[in-house]
């Protein structure tokens, strides 16, 4: 005779329902809870449109329309669908249909401080717009390793352009070797999704908030560590930059160096000086060096 096997009884069933719906509702609460405590505690640091990035290490977040802070000041700042610094925000045409102009360096570049209308990117925009579409994917911190890989990131996605104007300063070398172990991911979209539910998490959630917080005062540690150890190291360029795998456009690079009253910018059509204070007239120079 063959003995059956003893099966759960109701009421062990109803008992195992009754502590996962308690599981359930508990953990619901403390979502509640913890979303709840963020939308009170959490303010707007006007720093919340930088977004850390698994190819290109950091960059801007995409469709942004709020304001930043420099200092005590706070200017207008505002990103298109790619995720660069723009006069409004709207849907970028990968293709476009005027000639192109890409804009690559750190904050200066970016325009940190101001609106994007008084930045040397916004006035070549205004004075190119008949002919001469410009697009600005700097951002703070930038040094040419990143920049590379944030011109191949974005030309992989299918954005045309016909020239970029990489900006490259004595800071540069400095940032080079803070990124020196920084190794691109793998574009996925389970890693863009996770990034993406992270910053909501991060704006919304207390828990994720304070973690975050910790988590970046230990980076923003650890870089300003690597910057101030790589001051006594040498710098060494690399021999080749591997731009054979992108699409034939010019690329030309804008060394800048700043003082306190001139702004010296050397390119191949030769050095022009300009007073730092008569910006208007710094992006005219700029014009006639593109056009």
């Amino acid at each position: 005779m063959v003995k059956r096997r003893n099966q759960p009884g109701p009421e062990l069933i109803k008992g195992h329902s009754s502590a996962l719906m308690q599981i359930v509702y508990s953990i619901l609460i403390i979502m509640v809870l913890d979303f709840l405590t963020g939308f009170i505690l959490i303010k707007d640091n006007y720093n919340t449109f930088r977004t850390p990035h698994y190819y290109y290490h950091h960059g801007l977040k995409a469709n942004q329309d709020t304001w930043a802070a420099w200092g005590s000041s706070l200017y207008p700042f505002r990103t298109n669908s790619l995720g660069m610094v723009d006069s409004a925000d709207y849907k970028v045409n990968l293709r476009g249909n005027k000639n192109r102009l890409l804009i690559l360096g750190d904050s200066h570049s970016e325009g940190v401080g101001v609106p994007y209308s008084a930045t040397f990117s916004g006035i070549l925009s205004r004075n190119l717009h008949d002919r001469t579409e410009v697009l600005n994917a700097s951002c703070i911190s930038y040094s040419p390793k990143i920049e590379y890989l944030k011109a191949k990131f974005l030309l992989g996605k299918g954005l045309k352009v016909d020239h970029i104007f990489v900006l490259i300063d004595i800071s540069d070398m400095q940032n080079e070797l803070v990124y020196e172990h920084f190794n691109p991911k793998k574009r996925s979209r389970i890693r863009e999704a996770f990034y993406s539910g992270k910053n909501f998490l991060r704006k919304h959630s207390s828990v994720v908030y304070l973690l975050s917080s910790i988590a970046e005062k230990r980076q923003t540690n650890k870089f300003l560590k690597r910057q101030n150890s790589s001051m006594s190291r040498k710098y060494q360029a690399p021999r080749q930059m591997p731009l054979d795998c992108m699409p034939p456009f010019s690329v030309i690079l804008m060394i800048k160096y700043y003082c306190p009253t001139r702004s010296f910018t050397a390119s191949e059509n030769g050095i022009t000086t300009t007073g730092l204070k008569n910006l208007p007239m710094q992006a005219l120079k700029w014009v006639r060096i593109i056009s």
